[in-house]
């Protein structure tokens, strides 16, 4: 991204190239985040985040601004997951990201997303986001509790949607990805994260049922009238992951995307119990001993 910048200057002289330096007490991408606002706050009357491992459309900050300049504080959008390969695990992380996708179309579920966010820079000051970020591991999720509790609305603007390549993905990359996912919401909205154990649950246990009455027929220990359950159950989820599946630029076969499915729901609740007994939290290279609300007590980084 920095070298981007650099050329990008020569032809836009209103590009800011700033370099934040080490996050003390926060999380780094808060640091980096205030210093940001830091250097154009007295010259713009919105702030508009994204980050920059997506690929956005031309018109993806207007459609992301949008909700601001009609009248809201506070905007946001998301982004989908595009599987460039047929791995199970590349499958599997544009499963999750999908689903993430559907339950910020939920209202009550509805967050800031840190990768494409929209303040009002007046609603900025006014409810203490400055102050907020410079002592919380997270610029989204805690954020985006403390707004709720303070009366203020957060507007998701549907069309604003950035596109992430997944292509080969790493299985550790997709385990400290969805474990930070979660241990986010542990440490910022507790009762989210016991409501994601409950989803975690009904994602799996519906599969393992499945699992254990194929083996009941085969040993003989359960009759054939199972496994008319169990092809009820997977038609039924070869169905929905048929309409998820549009989402994608290409066609994979259904079975690929139920493997994929069975695959996600093991790793999130594998992924789950883990963090039940967590007291912090791994992000890029630095560890963060995180209180609630997702305040950081300590931060260390590692060599």
């Amino acid at each position: 991204a920095a070298g981007i910048a650099r050329e990008l200057q020569a032809r836009y002289p209103q590009l800011r190239h700033v370099v934040a330096g080490f996050a003390k007490g926060c999380g780094q991408k808060n640091h980096n985040s205030l210093k940001g606002v830091e250097a154009v706050e007295d010259e713009v009357e919105l702030l508009a985040f994204c980050d920059s491992t997506h690929i956005a459309p031309r018109d993806f900050i207007r459609r992301l601004v949008a909700p601001v300049v009609d009248g809201e504080d506070f905007s946001t959008g998301y982004h989908k997951v595009v599987a460039r390969d047929t791995g199970i695990v590349t499958m599997a992380y544009a499963l999750c990201v999908q689903l993430m996708r559907y339950l910020q179309g939920i209202s009550s579920f509805t967050q800031l997303w840190g990768g494409a966010m929209c303040f009002r820079l007046s609603a900025f000051r006014r409810y203490g986001v400055r102050e907020f970020w410079m002592s919380n591991v997270v610029d989204d999720c805690s954020l985006a509790d403390r707004l709720i509790h303070l009366g203020a609305r957060i507007r998701l603007s549907g069309d604003a949607v950035l596109m992430t390549e997944a292509r080969e993905h790493d299985l550790g990359v997709w385990h400290h990805w969805m474990d930070r996912q979660i241990l986010f919401l542990k440490f910022c909205i507790p009762y989210q994260w016991v409501l994601l154990g409950v989803l975690a649950c009904l994602m799996l246990l519906p599969v393992l049922w499945a699992v254990l009455a194929v083996l009941g027929v085969l040993l003989g220990k359960l009759s054939f009238g199972w496994l008319v359950g169990v092809l009820v159950y997977a038609a039924a989820l070869a169905l929905v992951l048929r309409s998820w599946a549009h989402f994608q630029e290409a066609v994979f076969p259904v079975w690929r995307w139920m493997v994929a499915f069975c695959a996600s729901a093991c790793m999130f609740v594998w992924v789950y119990l883990g963090t039940i007994l967590a007291e912090g939290v791994l992000w890029q290279g630095i560890w963060y001993e995180v209180g609630r609300q997702g305040r950081v007590i300590r931060m260390r980084r590692q060599k």
